[in-house]
């Protein structure tokens, strides 16, 4: 078994910190939505140490170590739309997403 290292950019909220999973919505969410649902949580820094984020699905690339992506910033957009799906997700699964704004972040994930 080996290490993956990915680079993550999305638009949503990130959080800096361990959050516990019964005050967050449940991952198993994504499961039932899966990738055609509009938002979705996702997970980063390390498997054994891991950070939520909520982000609209569309705008989500994942960049392998080894395998650089290229990014057309023209194909993603940042519709005005995505703040109120991000808004209505985190409200109906009572996410609290405190004074954090919605906007682009770089993030990675090491398991």
């Amino acid at each position: 078994m080996g290490q993956s290292t990915d680079a993550i950019l999305a638009y949503g909220y990130v959080w800096d910190e361990e959050v516990d999973e019964d005050e967050f919505a449940p991952e198993e969410a994504n499961n039932l939505w899966g990738d055609e649902h509009p938002v979705q949580i996702g997970y980063h820094c390390s498997c054994d140490y891991s950070m939520p984020y909520v982000y609209v699905t569309k705008s989500r690339r994942l960049a392998s170590r080894g395998y650089p992506i290229a990014i057309d910033a023209r194909e993603i957009g940042t519709p005005d739309s995505w703040v109120s799906l991000l808004a209505d997700f985190c409200q109906k699964h009572n996410i609290d997403v405190g004074e954090k704004q919605p906007g682009w972040f770089l993030c990675s994930m090491w398991c």
